[in-house]
């Protein structure tokens, strides 16, 4: 579903990306993890389009991500941030239809949409007409999550969602999350730093350090055959997430 092939790129004198060779699988879910400023969150940046690589090619479903097919390719993605993203002057449900309302799909539409991500999401009906500012900060993922999927997007990019939840939150909506991407079967990309959390979505986990991929597979090929010592110690840092590692 995304192919990234001999990706580089550099901001200034940080080589951000070396050499980034990946497929996502469609229809899985795929996670980024890594400590901060190893790249994560600029391959996302770059599927959407938000950025540019210097070399190597990025492809869509076989579409190259450039200026001629950026327009196209965001129609196809949902895309999630740390702190939401909402927009503070508009309600949730506003900041929900905000995107079909641009591409002009029917009030009635919109509304039968609302109220399907609503059940989906677990968000609360009554709560939809508060602005950001007066909801908490789970109901505000839960209303980015409901954003990004209002077009039903093939692509749902999550950059580190939950990073910023306290922990009793964090784990309602992991488990909320994993039931939506159950039943609607995304191709799902999601960046964290957290071992636990990538146990816990990941059919595929791609483990980086300093913009390179130091080892890809499933969850127990990194904690079972690591590749070096900084996988090792990866694993170890946060071996209390993992029972009996």
């Amino acid at each position: 579903m995304i192919e990234f092939k001999s990706v580089n790129k550099k901001f200034g004198n940080l080589h951000a990306l070396k050499n980034i060779n990946l497929i996502a699988q469609r229809g899985k879910t795929t996670v980024l993890l890594g400590q901060s400023g190893c790249g994560k969150s600029t391959l996302i940046r770059i599927i959407a389009g938000l950025l540019e690589a210097d070399s190597g090619s990025v492809s869509v479903n076989e579409t190259k991500v450039n200026q001629n097919s950026v327009q196209s390719i965001r129609r196809k993605l949902g895309y999630v941030i740390q702190d939401g993203g909402l927009f503070p002057h508009l309600t949730a449900n506003e900041n929900i239809s905000l995107a079909a309302t641009q591409f002009g799909v029917s009030e009635e539409k919109i509304n039968q949409k609302i109220l399907e991500l609503v059940e989906l999401s677990k968000f609360p009906e009554d709560r939809l007409n508060k602005y950001p500012a007066q909801l908490s900060g789970g109901q505000k993922q839960r209303v980015s999550l409901m954003r990004a999927l209002m077009l039903d997007p093939e692509i749902l990019l999550l950059d580190e969602p939950l990073g910023a939840l306290d922990p009793l939150i964090r784990f309602d909506l992991q488990n909320d999350l994993k039931e939506i991407f159950t039943e609607l079967k995304k191709t799902v990309i999601l960046v964290t730093h957290d071992l636990l959390e990538a146990a816990f979505f990941a059919d595929w986990v791609v483990l980086m350090k300093d913009g390179e991929i130091v080892q890809q597979g499933n969850i127990n090929d990194l904690i079972e055959n690591p590749i070096d010592s900084f996988v090792t110690k990866f694993i170890k840092a946060q071996r209390s997430a993992v029972i009996g590692k």
